[in-house]
């Protein structure tokens, strides 16, 4: 392990990843005329009900400074505190990158954070996050189906005290956390183990376009050629390498050169940003 923290946050990920694991068979079993084909009593699944999720559930853990898990795109995400050892987590809902193109109703959301918990509260919030979302997950519409837009249909607010309500706690103030990076880290890292870790690229190919497959423009515009591409990103990371401040980000800079406009609520800019 990279440090004795580390260690600690990797032990409640596999808590975490445990105690939310389906008790049945149910979704290995293959099913005749709604019935199990082994037959048996029907078995009870206490964190999923009958019902099971609307639709996937992410859950990610990250140890600053690095955010290799894209944490706040994720369902549920808890953002370890504490610089030697492990004080608790920041704990996160709500987040998710997909949108349907040219449905307005869909779009791209961060998760917000809900607060700090204690490592021995992990456990009854992430039951609390999961469950709320089975019971007030959208079932009748696949693209509003994630925890985002349940968040965004009943509220931050209201969601916030129903996971307290059922978690039995109340949330201490989230801690200030800072990210440097994101993305695999290459190279060697040594452990306080006394081991090193290794992470290396392997190139695994490319999508490129064939005579009668043109794919990748399509992708884009019809008439939209690579070289038409390929100048504007010439043009747009020249003006990025020429114009950026210290340690600012392409996004960050986009919208501080009025590239692209901020997008505050996704819910309500996202599609017409002011």
């Amino acid at each position: 392990m990279q440090s004795q923290r580390h260690a600690e946050v990797y032990g409640w990920a596999q808590r975490i990843s445990e105690h939310l694991l389906p008790r049945t068979r149910a979704y290995h079993e293959i099913w005749l005329d709604d019935e199990p084909v082994a037959g048996g009593e029907i078995e009870s699944e206490p964190v999923y009900g009958e019902t099971y999720l609307p639709r996937k559930f992410k859950i990610a853990v990250a140890v600053p400074p690095h955010n290799d898990v894209d944490v706040y795109t994720n369902d549920l995400g808890f953002v370890a505190i504490g610089t030697d050892r492990l004080e608790g987590f920041n704990v996160l809902a709500g987040g998710g990158m997909g949108a349907t193109h040219g449905d307005r109703t869909t779009f791209p959301r961060l998760a917000d954070a809900l607060g700090f918990v204690r490592p021995d509260q992990v456990l009854a919030v992430a039951r609390a996050v999961l469950t709320t979302q089975r019971d007030f997950g959208n079932r009748i519409s696949r693209r509003h189906a994630r925890l985002k837009y349940t968040i965004e249909r009943i509220g931050l607010d209201s969601f916030h005290t129903e996971v307290e309500r059922r978690a039995g706690l109340t949330f201490e103030p989230v801690r200030p956390v800072v990210f440097t990076d994101q993305g695999d880290r290459y190279g060697w890292v040594d452990g306080v183990d006394g081991r090193g870790h290794l992470t290396l690229y392997i190139e695994n190919g490319r999508i490129a376009d064939q005579p009668g497959t043109q794919l990748m423009n399509r992708l884009f515009r019809e008439n939209l050629t690579e070289a038409a591409i390929l100048e504007t990103l010439n043009e747009l990371f020249g003006r990025y390498a020429a114009e950026r401040l210290d340690g600012e980000t392409f996004g960050n800079y986009s919208i501080r050169s009025g590239l692209v406009a901020e997008v505050r609520n996704p819910a309500e800019d996202f599609h017409d940003p002011a």
